[in-house]
């Protein structure tokens, strides 16, 4: 059977495997996490009795997390979950065929103390008897002959499940086993489904080939380059459209003057500036005087051209004429650092599955076409500079929506490209992707290679369900039995064999008296802790008839005891402990302690987990047969998780104090409260055998004198005796005094490490 708990109480995580056999024992220190346990099974006792469970996310879940869940039960059969959260506050409980009956600290206060130890909350109600119809019987059997079927086809299918997944997987494509989406892979998730699965265009072999190559990539590679977008020039399309429509009159400057400057416009243009500008007495360029009348007329009418509207028209074209030049000459280059983009892309998007789909768009054909458009506007500019007085008509608008298509389509690519590099930066994403996938495309896989013994199962599922549904209808007309008076009976027997005939139970009263008198001071002042914990522990055994419908329901009964010896002496201790050994149920409900119904037919023993942290009732268990040596278990607290170890041996306390040091001075465990009682302990037992008639105190200054090794004897003394300090002993303080304490042992009592 498998327990598994995350996060409920002090149990961040429990994944143990308990015995196939249907006792089982566990042993655990205070504050372990012992009575979580036993409480979450409490609340499936409460599920399984339609009580109040809305408290259970605040009993169950650990201060430090939102969330706890909790499993119990087979591979193949679920006995019981729990999921819980805090915030909101939700709670999800699932029950199988088992009926829980927890014995627990909240089971004494609720069922027996505040009912003044008498059977007056006991609930009128009755026990359908329906072991003796020959067609309910014959029912039965071919239930229990298709769930014995039924569970024979969950177990080689669960059985070849694990082999496949973990020679496929694992072994073959290097599956994580850690990966949740392979832990998950059970028969009894993946083979639940009505639906044929379709079988996948996509293979395990293509996945792994995937995974080899992201194995493969380089360390090293290179980004692919993102394509610069930014242009030299921003066009006012507008205003090239108004430039070329403009029309400017001809200069009434004389014609020979116009053709002169238009031959060399550049030389006339530097000239007239220079002279404008400083005024000189002789050319710039001749040198000759230039300061006669007919010398200056001649320069004013070049001024007046250069001024004029036709020049100023004639430099705003050439202005445009350079700035689409300069476009034409980025859009190249976008051209080219798109190509070499694309081709680097296409490259490395193979690496990665899930991009190998995808492509970047080719710009191509919108820049040719740019490149065409903006050619043609500049030869119309160019035209336009010498007929400023014709109006020439060019829209633009297309060539404007060509560039911003341009623009996004390379912003597009840049956005894909970017997301591709950033995975190649980092392949753990898409390699566990790829895992993820393989476990989807193996379940799939494994679904269609077993769908006949698959189909087989749900078969049996539908017959079981159709014969649970005869067998409900043939139990109604059954006769019954008073719950009321088969708890009295079995709750008499009990103390007889507890108390023999000191306290006796009237039926009619429901109430306990003193033999033949009643209690003076009442039953609760009356009776000492240990008596109370016994009549609890009865009545618990007692009101098993109280949590069955029928009597066919006691086979299914499981029995949670958590540690009934509280405030018991040893004789009381025996006897609980021979009680869970010998306790049986027969077929029509009958509960006996006799040992030699045992061995009847009739008689089966329940199904049960006895939870304990007193080492001494977990060794009378064990030493008297109760469970065997198989089934007796340890919880033990590591900072990380808990775990559970077989403990076929008897507990000693001496010894697992020792291992909390040895652990606690290796750095296995980090120290916590119990250490310094535990060093003291360790301390103290290793002193008395050596030295019987020496204090601790003693056996310290001893060691210390002779051998050598100082221990911390006031730390010791403060954490086992309560004496107060201003500050409590430091993790480094604690782990130095669990060395010395190690040390200690490897002197005067070597043997007892070695049997750590």
């Amino acid at each position: 059977m498998q327990i598994t708990i995350n996060h409920f109480g002090p149990i961040n995580e429990l994944d143990g495997q308990l015995s196939s056999r249907a006792q089982n024992l566990i042993y655990a220190r205070n504050g372990t996490g012992k009575s979580f346990i036993s409480r979450a099974f409490l609340y499936l006792d409460f599920k399984g009795q339609d009580l109040e469970i809305e408290n259970a996310p605040l009993d169950l879940i650990s201060d430090e997390s939102p969330i706890g869940s909790f499993s119990f039960g087979s591979e193949l059969v679920n006995y019981g979950s729990i999921k819980v959260t805090k915030d909101p506050r939700s709670h999800e409980m699932t029950l199988g065929d088992k009926i829980f009956h927890v014995f627990c600290h909240d089971f004494v206060q609720n069922e027996v103390h505040e009912q003044d130890y008498s059977l007056k909350g006991v609930s009128k109600k009755s026990i359908l008897i329906d072991r003796e119809n020959i067609e309910i019987n014959k029912i039965r059997t071919e239930i229990e002959e298709k769930s014995l079927s039924l569970e024979s086809i969950r177990e080689n299918l669960r059985k070849a499940l694990e082999v496949e997944k973990a020679m496929k997987l694992r072994d073959e494509i290097g599956i994580n086993p850690n990966l949740n989406e392979y832990k998950s892979l059970k028969a009894n998730t993946i083979a639940i489904t009505d639906e044929r699965p379709r079988r996948n265009k996509k293979t395990l072999a293509q996945i792994s080939k995937d995974l080899t190559r992201l194995q493969n990539l380089p360390s090293d590679i290179r980004p692919i380059r993102i394509v610069n977008t930014n242009l030299h020039e921003v066009i006012d399309w507008a205003d090239v459209e108004l430039l070329l429509e403009r029309e400017t009159p001809k200069s009434e400057l004389p014609l020979e003057v116009i053709n002169k400057i238009e031959e060399y416009p550049e030389f006339y243009k530097i000239g007239n500036k220079i002279i404008i500008e400083t005024f000189p007495a002789n050319c710039p360029f001749c040198e000759q005087n230039i300061s006669q009348q007919n010398v200056q007329l001649i320069l004013k009418i070049y001024s007046e051209y250069f001024a004029g509207e036709e020049e100023k028209h004639r430099l705003l074209l050439q202005k445009r004429i350079e700035q689409l030049k300069n476009l034409e000459n980025d859009i190249i280059q976008i051209n080219y650092q798109s190509a070499k983009q694309i081709a680097i892309y296409s490259q490395l998007k193979l690496i990665l599955p899930d991009y190998r789909e995808t492509s970047l768009t080719s710009v191509a054909k919108e820049v040719t076409t740019l490149q065409n458009s903006i050619q043609q506007l500049v030869l119309a500019l160019s035209s336009k500079k010498s007929k400023l007085n014709q109006s020439h008509i060019v829209r633009t608008s297309e060539m404007e929506r060509t560039l911003d298509s341009l623009i996004n389509d390379v912003t597009a690519n840049n956005v894909k490209v970017t997301i591709l590099n950033e995975q190649l930066q980092n392949t753990d994403n898409a390699r566990r992707k790829l895992q993820r996938e393989a476990c989807r495309l193996f379940a799939e896989e494994w679904i269609l290679d077993n769908w006949s013994t698959i189909t087989s199962g749900h078969d049996l599922e539908d017959d079981i369900k159709a014969l649970n549904k005869r067998l409900q209808q043939l139990e109604e007309k059954m006769p019954t039995e008073d719950v009321y008076e088969k708890i009295s009976k079995t709750f008499k027997y009990l103390l007889r064999y507890f108390f023999e005939d000191k306290y006796v139970f009237d039926e009619k009263t429901s109430e306990i008296s003193l033999g033949s008198t009643n209690f003076r001071r009442g039953l609760i002042r009356s009776l000492s802790d240990g008596e109370k914990s016994i009549i609890a522990f009865c009545y618990f055994i007692a009101s098993i008839h109280g949590k069955v419908s029928k009597s066919s329901q006691y086979k299914n009964v499981f029995l949670v005891i958590d540690d009934p010896v509280n405030s018991l002496s040893f004789d009381y201790i025996y006897d609980v402990a021979q009680i869970i050994k010998n306790l049986t149920i027969s077929e029509e409900g009958t509960i006996s302690v006799n040992p030699s119904k045992i061995s009847d037919a009739k008689f089966h023993r329940p199904d049960m987990l006895i939870l304990t942290h007193s080492s001494y009732y977990y060794n009378m268990l064990l030493s008297n047969r109760a469970v065997k040596d198989e089934s007796a278990f340890l919880l033990e607290a590591t900072d990380a998780c808990h775990r559970l170890h077989k403990q076929s041996v008897y507990i000693a306390p001496f010894q697992q104090q020792l291992m909390l040091v040895h652990k606690v001075s290796i750095g296995e465990k980090k120290p916590d409260v119990s250490v310094g009682n535990s060093i003291r302990s360790v301390l103290e037992a290793v002193g008395r055998f050596c030295y019987p008639k020496k204090s601790l105190t003693d056996f310290l200054t001893i060691i210390a004198g002779e051998e050598g090794i100082s221990i911390k004897s006031v730390m010791i003394n403060s954490l086992s005796h309560g004496t107060y300090f201003d500050e409590s002993p430091t993790d480094d303080d604690l782990l130095l005094a669990c060395k010395d304490t190690i040390n200690v042992v490897d002197r005067f009592a070597k043997g007892q490490l070695d049997l750590l």
